[in-house]
């Protein structure tokens, strides 16, 4: 198969389950794509606003989630497009099921985060 045909397929599969799963669509919300030249955004389309949540790369096909509207955050990944299935999308954010292999990930990344995470700020004076 086409990879970029392949690559459509497995976009649309991941939308429907973001639709499917998510509460959004009593409230008139709908979750879209907007493509792009290196990412695709998905986002929840309110009856006001636009609300970013994910961006796909076209080539790696990982999902991130966003800083912002134009910017991804690399330190938070919700797998691939062929990994959806081992995810729970009925929150706004990816959360791994147990026993799968995107948890055990996903822990590694998260511990690897926690390891680094270093507190900002200036140390507060103690005075005795």
């Amino acid at each position: 198969m086409d990879k970029a045909v392949e690559y459509t397929q497995k976009m649309e599969k991941f939308v429907n389950a973001l639709n499917t799963t998510n509460s959004s669509a009593t409230h008139g919300d709908k979750w879209e794509i907007e493509t792009g030249r290196k990412f695709d955004k998905v986002y929840v389309k309110t009856s006001v606003q636009k609300l970013g949540r994910y961006m796909v790369d076209r080539n790696s096909w990982v999902i991130y989630g966003i800083k912002s509207w134009a910017q991804i955050n690399p330190r938070r990944t919700f797998g691939t497009l062929d990994t959806i299935d081992q995810y729970d999308w009925s929150p706004y954010n990816g959360v791994p099921k147990a026993g799968t292999q995107a948890e055990k990930v996903h822990n590694e990344t998260e511990a690897k985060i926690a390891a680094g995470y270093k507190k900002r700020g200036r140390p507060r004076k103690v005075t005795v």
